[in-house]
């Protein structure tokens, strides 16, 4: 794995609109809201705050397999990405762990 090119911070910093959303779904984290959770929410937002949102909540939570393989990525490869370009230690360890889950281990290069 490469060591991050800039200095990070140990939490992932949630923007107002992750912070809202889990204040709205009854939620303690990102990783605990499920595609439907997002969907509900998300879908009243503009456009224009969804793509911090998501990105944030991605940092968590993978897309289903079916998305991953319309991408071209293996779930490994999925958590690779956001442990290369993670902004902070808890981001990056959560990538790390899953891509040492069996179901992710057995597709790394």
């Amino acid at each position: 794995m490469k060591e991050p090119e800039s200095p990070t911070s140990p939490y992932q910093v949630l923007s107002p609109d992750s912070l809202a959303m889990l204040h709205v779904v009854g939620k303690n984290h990102l990783r605990d809201i499920s595609e439907a959770d997002f969907e509900r929410y998300a879908q009243h937002l503009d456009p224009s705050f969804k793509q911090e949102l998501c990105r944030q909540w991605r940092a968590w939570v993978c897309p289903a397999d079916d998305f991953l393989t319309l991408i071209g990525l293996s779930r490994a490869e999925y958590w690779k990405t956001i442990y290369d370009h993670a902004k902070s230690d808890d981001v990056r360890m959560n990538a790390l762990a899953e891509m040492h889950k069996p179901s992710s281990a057995s597709s790394l290069p």
